[in-house]
């Protein structure tokens, strides 16, 4: 395995990321599923995922207090590329999330808030996947409250798997952080 990953890391070196998309659908066909909160990034990647396979799969984490302005958005995704957004919702409304921890979670413990209605719900939805088996290296920062030690989503790995943890960034690590996600790159590729 670890000489296919190899050999594919090389090949892949100078592919596009429309052959990125195409190489993942050909490979993992229905499974492949693309995350976005559609920012600008994520809608490039949703544009580009549409040329390549146009009944790709979409998910979002729905935390039930995005923007108005977000839920257009996935609206007119959902209209433009004739899709389904995925739409991955906490165990909790709400209200039913106020009545247990009262109000304004998010600012009064905001990592509790992102545990509940940003991680939990990710870790739902990647345990319909299995187990990602090449060599991994997952990054958090502060932002990530709960999920920033990566405990809660190591057992998704069955390969060689690590996390980092940094400090003082956001969640663009490449951009805010570029030499550590660098690092990253080259130290899973061992």
């Amino acid at each position: 395995m670890k000489e296919e990953v190899g050999e594919l890391q090389i090949a892949a070196e100078s592919w596009k990321p429309e052959r990125v998309l195409k190489w993942a659908f050909d490979t993992f066909g229905e499974t492949v599923a693309i995350s976005s909160a559609f920012g600008a990034e994520g809608m490039v990647l949703i544009e580009m995922a549409s040329q390549v396979r146009p009944n790709f799969r979409l998910f979002t984490l729905d935390t039930e207090f995005l923007f108005p302005e977000t839920y257009n958005l996935m609206d007119q995704v959902e209209h433009r590329y004739g899709i389904t957004i995925e739409r991955v919702y906490p165990l909790s409304s709400p209200e039913e999330q106020e009545r247990v921890h009262g109000p304004a979670l998010w600012q009064r413990n905001p990592d509790q808030c992102c545990d509940l209605r940003k991680v939990r719900p990710l870790e739902r939805k990647l345990g319909e996947t299995s187990t990602v088996g090449v060599p991994t290296i997952t990054i958090g920062s502060d932002f990530d409250g709960a999920a920033a030690d990566g405990a809660s989503y190591a057992k998704r790995f069955s390969g060689v798997y690590s996390h980092r943890g940094l400090k003082g960034i956001g969640h663009n690590v490449p951009q805010e952080a570029p030499e550590a996600f660098a690092q990253a790159i080259r130290d899973v590729d061992g």
